[in-house]
């Protein structure tokens, strides 16, 4: 019932606006505030294709499970690219950070320019990847920069406590 409510705000979006907006920048702006491609693809076909709008049928439910499923698996998918990504991104940083001391370079001026430019492509590849629909591999990373910290710092209470 609510998957059939959120179609419905899609149609309602796109009816509204079709006639101001162009059709690629009703999409994006739906994808940006979460709407999965089925949702969005469903809700196109309605507004500008006239499309039936019957929710209530067997296979349009079997449709609108089926993108809930999909949605579902691939939020699981970037979650989980985003925690190896957690993993493997911070020795790619490390083994570049120690080519930089090896080749000699100054650490204090190119060693803080790279860090600002790590950050800003951090933040560029955010965008990215929210406005692709993608975000959950952003939370990937932030899930796994938060549980690593959190499993040493158990380790080393257990180890400070004598328990291994």
């Amino acid at each position: 019932m609510v998957q059939q409510t959120r179609i419905q705000q899609v149609i309602d979006y796109l009816q509204k606006n079709k006639n101001e907006y162009g059709k690629e920048s009703l999409i994006i702006e739906l994808k940006k505030v979460g709407y999965t491609e089925d949702e969005i693809q469903y809700g196109v076909d309605v507004a500008y294709n006239g499309a039936s709008m019957d929710l209530g049928t067997t296979q349009n439910n079997s449709a609108v499970e089926n993108a809930n499923k999909k949605s579902r698996k691939q939020k699981r998918i970037d979650i989980f690219i985003g925690i190896i990504l957690g993993f493997v991104l911070p020795f790619v940083y490390l083994t570049i950070v120690a080519g930089m001391d090896s080749l000699n370079m100054t650490p204090g001026t190119v060693f803080g320019l790279f860090n600002v430019l790590v950050v800003v492509l951090f933040i560029l590849a955010c965008v990215y990847l929210v406005r692709k629909g993608r975000e959950f591999i952003i939370l990937g990373i932030l899930i796994d920069m938060l549980l690593v910290p959190l499993l040493l710092f158990g380790a080393c209470i257990v180890m400070l406590s004598g328990g291994w």
